[in-house]
């Protein structure tokens, strides 16, 4: 979102005539402050990206609406999923431990294939 800030010039603010010859500012604005949530407060969490989708919506009933996960570029492509996905909820505080929202993230190490690690380990028996 853009805002269009009017700057009136002094001797213009003297005359009283500033919205003629001013100038213009475009100020950059974020529409949308970011959301923090409460520990108590129940939420949908993405588990691949980590990151809250939202607050829990309810149906009539009283229940928790399940929020459909869409599918991925490759199972666009192909047949399709083999069955639906859908983002698991709970309370923030809950989430935050169990799919780590908040923190420093985990370091993680690559994956050598087995015959790349023999390869290796021929060569050098203790490696990093």
């Amino acid at each position: 979102m853009t805002t269009t800030v009017v700057m009136p010039r002094f001797w213009e603010l003297m005359l009283g005539n500033w919205h003629f010859s001013s100038y213009y500012f475009n100020i950059m604005t974020d529409p949308t402050p970011p959301v923090t949530y409460k520990d108590d407060d129940l939420v949908y969490v993405d588990p691949d990206s980590k990151t809250v989708v939202g607050p829990v919506e309810w149906s009539r009933s009283g229940n928790p609406k399940p929020l459909l996960i869409p599918p991925s570029e490759e199972e666009k492509k192909g047949r399709g999923p083999r069955r639906k996905r859908y983002y698991p909820w709970g309370t923030y505080k809950s989430m935050k431990k169990v799919y780590q929202l908040e923190g420093k993230p985990k370091k993680v190490e690559g994956n050598m294939p087995l015959e790349d690690a023999i390869q290796h380990a021929l060569k050098e028996a203790y490696w990093d």
